[in-house]
């Protein structure tokens, strides 16, 4: 085995070699063959996915999908490229006047919160498998809601009542298969930055005096752990 270093103990810099294999026995006999050893770099040269001209934020990617917003057509809307040695044109997956921002991908679908005509934010969901165009998936103009994050078949996010501004920022979940959505754990103080993997919901929470913590739920089950 060898570990990539120099006899100096430095990191090989990537390229071809030729290693030669010594083997000696308990007699003092000696034999040898040699390798062709080929070092990779660690990472390739980035990439522009979106200049700077064009504003670019919020950048997400999981599997072969990035996802970010930018104003390359004079608003905030939601972009994505699959990603790879030759990458796809960049998608453009919403459009109009009204702002689309905040995406997240679990590697397939996207989804993210878009303004309405009455100042309220919604969600959206988009397959990048499909051509079909984005679903909505709330409709609650007395309601904001926003930062979504997906790993399917879950979908976490915050809301809370418009009319209210006291009213706290509230992580719900939602099954997407059924539409089956509820309030992860309720509380008086806000629920923020919430996230999902694998139906294990985390986010962070005011309910305790203090800067906040991050709170974690399996959100198939009943119990809420502070960590």
């Amino acid at each position: 085995a060898w570990d990539g270093r120099t006899p100096a103990a430095r990191a090989a810099p990537p390229g071809c070699y030729t290693a030669r294999i010594l083997l000696r026995d308990t007699l003092g006999r000696t034999n040898f063959t040699t390798r062709l050893v080929r070092v990779d770099a660690l990472t390739a040269d980035p990439s522009v996915l979106a200049d700077t001209t064009r504003g670019p934020k919020y950048p997400h990617a999981r599997g072969h999908w990035a996802v970010w917003q930018d104003q390359g057509d004079g608003f905030w809307q939601v972009y994505a490229q699959e990603l790879g040695a030759n990458p796809a044109p960049v998608r453009q997956l919403t459009a109009g006047t009204l702002s689309q921002e905040n995406p997240r991908t679990d590697g397939r679908r996207v989804v993210w919160q878009g303004r309405q005509i009455n100042a309220s934010w919604d969600l959206f969901l988009q397959d990048l498998a499909s051509a079909d165009p984005p679903q909505q998936l709330t409709f609650t103009p007395n309601h904001d809601e926003t930062s979504p994050a997906l790993d399917w078949p879950w979908l976490v996010f915050q809301s809370r009542a418009t009319a209210d501004t006291a009213a706290p920022w509230l992580v719900h979940a939602r099954y997407l298969p059924t539409g089956e959505t509820r309030v992860v754990s309720p509380s008086t103080a806000d629920q923020l930055a919430p996230d999902v993997h694998a139906g294990q919901g985390v986010w962070q929470d005011f309910r305790n005096v203090g800067y906040g913590d991050i709170f974690y739920r399996n959100t198939l089950a009943s119990g809420v752990v502070p960590q």
